[in-house]
C-alpha cells in the first residue's frame, strides 16, 4: 500500500484516540514507521527486497514500534496519556500491516500502481507477519480471500475512500497533515523554531 493511505488511516485513527494533536501525530508516526525498512534501498535493490516486509510488517515489530512510539511520547510529552495513547499506537501499526495485506505483486496503490506488471520481487508476495518464526509471506491472494483482481480493485477503493476522507476534512477546513504543521508556525514569512 502507498504511504498517502498508511498516513490517513494513522490519521484518522489517531483523531479517534482524542488525545489531541500530540496523539494523532504518535499514531499517524506508528501507522508509517513499519516501511522503515524500506532504508534498505540505501544498500542496494537485493537488500532492500530481502528485507522489506519483514520484521517491521510482523506482529512482533508492530507491538515493539508501537511501545517504542509510545515511551518517546511518555518521555517528550506525558506520561499519564501514554497508557491511554498505547492501544491507539497498536492499532496504528496493525493498521499497516492490514492494509499491506492487500498488495500482492503490486508496488504502490497508485492508479500506475494497480496496473503495474503482476510478476515482481518477492515482497511484493506478502507481509511475513509471523516473523522471526515463520518467513511465510501472507496477503488477501496467498491465503485465498481475493484474486488479483479483486486485490486491486479493493485497493483502488480504499484509495478512492481516503481521497474522499481528505477532500472531506479540507470541506471542513483542515487538512490531515495540519498536525504537523502546528509544529512549524509561520509567521510573516518566516519559520518559528
Amino acid at each position: 500500500m502507498d504511504p498517502l493511505t498508511h498516513y490517513i488511516t494513522g490519521y484518522f485513527l489517531g483523531r479517534r484516540s482524542q488525545l489531541g494533536d500530540a496523539g494523532v501525530r504518535a499514531v499517524t508516526l506508528c501507522a508509517l514507521l513499519p516501511d522503515i525498512d524500506m532504508l534498505g534501498a540505501v544498500a542496494g535493490w537485493d537488500t532492500l527486497c530481502v528485507l522489506h516486509r519483514t520484521a517491521t510488517h510482523s506482529l512482533l515489530g508492530a507491538l515493539v514500534i508501537a511501545v517504542l512510539v509510545t515511551v518517546g511520547f511518555a518521555v517528550w510529552r506525558d506520561r499519564a496519556q501514554a497508557l491511554q495513547l498505547l492501544p491507539w499506537c497498536v492499532l496504528g501499526t496493525l493498521s499497516h500491516l492490514f492494509l499491506d495485506l492487500f498488495s500482492f505483486k503490486t508496488s504502490l496503490l497508485t492508479i500506475f500502481g494497480v496496473a503495474a506488471a503482476q510478476a515482481g520481487p518477492e515482497y511484493l508476495e506478502g507481509v511475513q507477519l509471523f516473523w522471526p518464526l515463520s518467513t511465510a509471506r501472507f496477503s488477501f491472494v496467498t491465503v485465498g480471500l481475493l484474486s488479483q483482481g479483486g486485490t486491486n480493485i479493493a485497493m483502488l477503493a480504499i484509495f478512492s475512500l481516503v481521497i474522499g476522507c481528505v477532500i472531506s476534512e479540507a470541506l471542513r477546513g483542515t487538512t490531515p497533515w495540519h498536525v504537523w504543521t502546528a509544529l512549524f508556525p509561520v509567521s510573516r514569512g518566516k519559520a518559528r523554531l
